[in-house]
């Protein structure tokens, strides 16, 4: 339980993002889990920008690509489960 912060070990599949919902868990539900990295952070190109309006608008752009997604049904939950 080194980085485990309480959980114990086995109770996660390693697939989860930190402070993020883990798949084995919710995709065999019938969930689509997304972890969008904010531009310039973690993993995404460009650079971050505080206050201002391009992390809202890249926000809308990615829920408007989820939603033309093949498996998209018909909500998108856009929140952190803690």
């Amino acid at each position: 339980m080194k980085w485990g912060c309480g959980v114990k070990n086995g109770d996660l599949s390693g697939l989860e993002r930190f402070e993020g919902p883990d798949p084995a868990e919710y995709c065999p539900r019938g969930f689509a889990l997304v972890n969008v990295d904010s531009r310039g952070a973690g993993d995404s190109e460009g650079s971050i920008v505080i206050m201002g309006s391009q992390e809202g608008e890249d926000g809308h752009d990615v829920i408007e690509a989820l939603a033309k997604m093949p498996w998209y049904v018909t909500e998108i939950f856009c929140g952190v489960l803690d």
